[in-house]
């Protein structure tokens, strides 16, 4: 059989809070006070972020504290295998909107962003309302 879970390094309470304002149902860990994250190169020490870290499986200067990926993990015989890490692009196949923009004529069309190429992600809860020009609640 396969499972799925997603594990962040956050407080379990703000990470089921922000899971039942969600709606989502899937399994949310935390690894918080674990080396989990930093053994699989999404999350950075402060020398790290100062220096340089492996993200993608390559060194990358001044890397942010947390940055996304996805492992497959395997049991067999009692034994955890690693068979498989995707970094970056890589977890876009789970974004399922994407799927879709890149088959557009401009694609994403994330340039001009100040910050971040997914600076117009919004959440279900803060969508712009057509009545009123402002985010609901």
């Amino acid at each position: 059989g396969v499972s799925f879970a997603c594990i962040s390094r956050g407080r379990l309470e703000a990470m089921e809070a922000y899971k039942r304002r969600m709606g989502w149902k899937f399994p949310w860990v935390s690894s918080l006070g674990s080396d989990f994250n930093f053994d699989f190169n999404v999350s950075f020490t402060e020398e790290q972020h100062q220096g340089t870290g492996e993200y993608n499986f390559t060194a990358i200067e001044n890397p942010w504290y947390e940055l996304p990926g996805m492992s497959a993990f395997a049991l067999q015989d009692g034994v955890v295998y690693h068979t498989y890490s995707c970094f970056a692009r890589g977890g876009d196949v789970l974004m399922g909107i994407y799927q879709l923009l890149d088959r557009a004529p401009a694609g994403r069309n994330e340039s001009g962003f100040e910050h971040h190429p997914m600076e117009w992600v919004r959440r279900h809860d803060e969508y712009v309302s057509t009545e009123s020009k402002e985010a609901t609640p």
